[in-house]
């Protein structure tokens, strides 16, 4: 139970932290409500694979456990890291990138989903066939 501080939002827990908010500011806590990571992002989302998803100067990039922006904050759109995969881009361009940041697979998408039982649903950029 969370008793030390009262926060204005806060997200489930994930690998033992949560996303949590005062003011206009998320940061992260534990389950003992402390302060882990400080209230510097303009959001945050659970940790996947060690990594969160959080937006800085209205983009998002990916922090580890201590803080530190791993995936400098520069993808207009961004979902949460599935199966050792995260979709990142803009609108209409999106791509797969791996832990460190880079692009994987070698292309580029119109819409890409992340991965669910090894599978993922994508629609190419070249025309408007599912694949």
């Amino acid at each position: 139970m969370i008793t030390e501080q009262r926060f204005d939002k806060a997200r489930g827990f994930s690998e033992g932290f949560a996303p949590a908010q005062l003011g206009k500011l998320w940061g992260f806590i534990d389950r003992a409500g402390t302060i882990i990571i400080s209230f510097r992002f303009e959001d945050a989302h659970p940790f996947h694979s060690g990594l969160a998803r959080v937006r800085v100067d209205r983009k998002n990039g990916y922090a580890n456990k201590a803080g530190e922006i791993l995936i400098d904050a520069q993808f207009e759109y961004a979902e949460d890291f599935s199966e050792g995969f995260a979709v990142a881009g803009r609108r209409g361009q999106q791509w797969y990138i791996d832990p460190r940041g880079q692009a994987a697979f070698g292309q580029g998408f119109k819409v890409a989903s992340p991965f669910f039982k090894g599978l993922a649903h994508v629609k190419l950029l070249s025309d408007d066939r599912d694949v």
